[in-house]
């Protein structure tokens, strides 16, 4: 799905060459449970592992996030919610790359005192949504 390309690795020297994808979507937090709704090609799993902390685990077809791009928060209403990336893991063959993403809201309207938050899946025509970019090493076949 999306921009692919290749990446040269080792030194500058063209020992080794890997497709490198761009992988967008987004999901529907729904409070402190796991979202219901998951919409992005190249994703095994969006998981709620603490407050305003998702776990998203890429297939098995990636070994590695290469880069994090943009995460925005997406809602019905003006709101003081934003996005953070946290860890990856660059695994083993045998296990899948995962990201942490944080979803962050002021502490109330008069001060911008950062913490996590979980986001309720609102009212409206589409829930609330988060929405991001990983760019991952596919593997070879």
């Amino acid at each position: 799905m999306g921009v692919k390309g290749t990446m040269n690795r080792g030194g500058g020297m063209l020992t080794k060459r890997q497709e490198i994808v761009a992988i967008m979507g987004y999901f529907e937090p729904n409070g402190s449970s796991d979202p219901t709704v998951v919409k992005a090609a190249g994703v095994a799993s969006v998981k709620h592992s603490a407050t305003g902390k998702f776990t998203i685990t890429l297939d098995d077809s990636y070994y590695e996030i290469v880069s994090l791009g943009s995460a925005e928060v997406q809602g019905h209403a003006v709101g003081t919610a934003w996005c953070q990336w946290g860890d990856t893991v660059a695994p083993a063959q045998s296990t899948q790359a995962t990201a942490v993403l944080w979803t962050v809201a002021a502490t109330n309207s008069s001060t911008t005192t950062p913490v996590a938050a979980d986001i309720a899946n609102s009212a409206g025509p589409t829930g609330s949504r988060v929405h991001f970019q990983i760019y991952a090493a596919r593997r070879s076949s």
